[in-house]
């Protein structure tokens, strides 16, 4: 399963090829994180794709032709083959210097729920640390510890916190709770994927 950069990426690389493919292609150009990934071989990966855009097209005309990139076969049908598609767009700052779009994107098995990390916590403790379950689907374990990770107590308070009852959430209001809790999960998610290791209470 692709990582959340990676789905990223590829929607990245199709929407440029679109982009790029047309008689006014030598109006654009890709700079930014995008470029130096796509073009210098970088190893960071990037969250948007920024563009130059030459004065001879105007801010309709962009504005149309990404909305017609973004809702056309040739970007759904290859994205889809991958899982992946595009869920919604908006386009919330078009003026004559800047032009901005937003783009959600879906992937099959990517839930992208900041509660998922804490409801794994529950699930880890009601187990009593046993993985047997997980181990038939070692394959899956590397994306989710890196998921794991990648969610911030700031998520945690936006998007948690509102759910629990003010006498659970004092035990996971602070930085370090949360990171003690991510420990917990990622300890149990890296066990399933070495059948080796005993777990030890």
């Amino acid at each position: 399963m692709a990582s959340d950069r990676q789905v990223v990426e590829l929607f990245h690389l199709h929407f440029v090829r679109l982009l790029c493919a047309g008689p006014d292609k030598d109006h654009f150009a890709v700079k930014g994180g995008c470029n130096i990934r796509f073009f210098f071989e970088s190893v960071r990966y990037s969250e948007d794709i920024d563009l130059d855009v030459t004065d001879r097209v105007p801010v309709h005309v962009l504005k149309e032709k990404v909305s017609r990139i973004l809702e056309a076969p040739a970007l759904s049908l290859p994205l889809r083959s991958r899982g992946v598609k595009v869920s919604n767009f908006t386009a919330p700052k078009q003026t004559e210097t800047t032009q901005r779009w937003k783009v959600s994107l879906s992937a099959a098995g990517h839930s992208s729920k900041r509660r998922d990390v804490f409801d794994l916590g529950v699930l880890v403790a009601k187990a009593g640390g046993r993985v047997d379950a997980l181990r038939p689907v070692p394959s899956l374990i590397p994306a989710a510890v890196e998921r794991v990770m990648a969610v911030t107590h700031a998520d945690f308070k936006s998007q948690v916190a509102s759910y629990l009852q003010p006498e659970h959430l004092a035990a996971h209001d602070s930085p370090e709770a949360w990171e003690a809790l991510q420990l917990q999960v990622t300890d149990y998610l890296e066990r399933a994927r070495a059948p080796g290791r005993r777990h030890e209470r």
